[in-house]
């Protein structure tokens, strides 16, 4: 996954009201934490470097739902 600067998060998972994104830089430290992420919602990532990441999104009781890379450019 590429981006320039936001993400726009979409999901159609019913039993999900909510979700966490996590953002980690290549050493594993978190960069960027946001909770209850709800579908249609947009994740602004102007605090943080480009490069490479990590992104985790978790459902409300910790759950691992999707890892992937994350490019910001």
């Amino acid at each position: 996954m590429t981006t320039s600067g936001e993400l726009n998060i979409n999901y159609k998972i019913s039993s999900f009201r909510n979700i966490n994104i996590s953002i980690f830089d290549i050493n594993g430290r978190a960069v960027l934490l946001n909770k209850k992420v709800e579908s249609g919602s947009k994740v602004n990532l102007g605090a943080i470097s480009k490069g490479n990441y990590i992104i985790q999104v978790k459902d409300g009781s910790g759950k691992l739902i999707s890892s992937q890379k994350l490019v910001k450019e």
